[in-house]
């Protein structure tokens, strides 16, 4: 499985990645919206984890240009916001 995991604080990312590749997953990291625009382009993605609040693009931002171009990649959504 392939996993697009755009998270821009360096500890949990590098801790996401290095549980996820445990764990047998082929995973590439970035740390902003429109990289994850970019990687989404040209990479065959299972999964993208997804942080809400990033530079640039925030994460609702990124899900509404993915399903705008095709709608197929499963995201999951990361936050450490406490309310809506």
């Amino acid at each position: 499985m392939n996993i697009l995991v755009v998270e821009d604080e360096p500890e949990l990312a590098s801790a996401l990645v290095r549980g996820l590749e445990e764990e047998q997953f082929c995973v590439q990291l970035c740390g902003d919206g429109r990289a994850a625009l970019q990687k989404s382009e040209v990479g065959n993605f299972d999964l993208i984890l997804l942080d809400v609040m990033l530079p640039d693009l925030n994460g609702f931002e990124v899900v509404e240009q993915l399903r705008l171009r095709s709608g197929e990649t499963l995201v999951l959504m990361l936050t450490a916001r406490d309310s809506l």
